[in-house]
């Protein structure tokens, strides 16, 4: 029996153009992204293991799509998900998380990049094809990604994901390469607050800033720390400075400047020690704790996201390379982070998100609550 959200879940993948010639085209192509989405689901992360896998559980598939033709061959999975823009699947992947968001006010999005290394190794290539992510860091949800030639392009996709995003009450946090005057204008345009990492990118400004720390008159909130676990002791000290008149006046054009943070970070394991000092710029008046918890959530993105997909999926060592099918795959990964992590929240689960996924692999009851949970979002 079909899902009773059964149209409205065929009709997202509309949006997906087919790279092929309508009278040649033997396997639809919301089959063939389906079967894709049920093999990494299941923990399937090459070609051959994912055709083998969708043979078992071709009697589930047909739960939500015919398949009269079975499945397709490995060279024909292979061509077709190569094919596929990776402009179409960005914007399937950003539709079917946005059903999936009530609202992204108080929300701190995460812009950072990823290479795709397993591309650059067996594409033997001198360059990696960079994925710029867009992460909610407190629903652990991936809003978007687009895909850029290498890492000097991140710029660029940072600008083209702010013009079309509404960030309407959200906080935006970037790395120091996104620490540029347009980037926080934009966001500022876009009804969002910012959160900048600040470095030697910007060096007059990380100068001046540096030199206001030396300064602690100018102190107007601090905020420590301590975190212990896996052996370490880890101290934060972030210190707040929201009397900047003088370096805006020296560095004019900053849209809604009005709090400069450093964060002092300690860490101890065993005899040794070691420091780092990181610097922010802020469009928010909060207090030190919260601007604390924002440099925090910054950087989870590397813990939450990146993390999972190397060595829960198994991305940097992952050999689909065809084309665009690597880029394609990595939207693939994102949906099905976005569809177990929603399933384990509507149900409350202790379970990991990969435990779930392996749980799909190895029961069918559990593969098809968790696809019929995807089809009910889609509503």
């Amino acid at each position: 029996m079909l899902a009773r959200n059964y149209a409205d879940f065929v009709e997202s993948f509309k949006a997906i153009e087919d790279p092929r010639q309508d009278e040649k085209i033997l396997y639809p192509l919301d089959e063939v992204l389906f079967m894709v989405f049920v093999g990494v689901l299941c923990c399937q992360e090459n070609w051959p293991d994912i055709i083998d896998f969708c043979e078992y559980r071709l009697h589930i598939l047909r739960r939500y799509f015919p398949y009269e033709h079975g499945l397709p061959s490995i060279s024909t999975l292979m061509r077709v998900i190569g094919l596929i823009k990776a402009s179409c699947i960005e914007a399937w992947l950003s539709t079917h998380a946005m059903n999936m968001v009530e609202t992204l006010s108080d929300e701190q999005i995460v812009l950072d990049g990823k290479s795709l290394r397993g591309k650059r190794k067996f594409s033997h290539s001198s360059k990696n094809t960079h994925i710029l992510n867009v992460f909610a860091s407190h629903l652990g949800l991936v809003l978007a990604q687009k895909a850029i030639p290498e890492k000097s392009g991140e710029i660029t996709a940072i600008k083209e994901v702010l013009e079309h995003a509404d960030l309407d009450g959200a906080v935006v946090s970037i790395d120091a390469i996104g620490c540029q005057k347009n980037i926080a204008n934009k966001i500022h345009e876009q009804g969002g607050q910012y959160f900048l990492a600040l470095k030697n990118n910007q060096k007059t400004l990380i100068t001046d800033v540096e030199y206001l720390f030396t300064k602690p008159e100018l102190f107007s909130d601090q905020y420590d720390e301590v975190d212990s676990g896996h052996g370490r002791i880890e101290s934060r000290k972030c210190t707040v400075i929201r009397d900047i008149a003088w370096l805006k006046a020296e560095h004019p054009g900053w849209n809604k400047l009005t709090s400069l943070v450093r964060v002092i970070s300690t860490r101890i394991i065993g005899d040794n020690s070691s420091e780092t000092v990181k610097y922010y710029i802020s469009s928010e008046a909060s207090d030190a704790k919260t601007l604390a918890a924002r440099a925090r959530r910054h950087w989870s993105i590397e813990n939450n996201l990146h993390w999972i997909l190397d060595v829960q999926f198994g991305e940097d060592g992952c050999c689909i390379r065809k084309d665009n099918a690597a880029e394609n795959m990595s939207a693939v990964r994102k949906m099905v982070i976005n569809v177990v992590k929603k399933y384990k929240e509507k149900n409350k689960l202790t379970l990991s998100p990969q435990k779930l996924r392996k749980s799909c692999a190895w029961t069918e009851d559990r593969m098809i609550a968790i696809l019929d949970s995807w089809f009910y979002s889609c509503s």
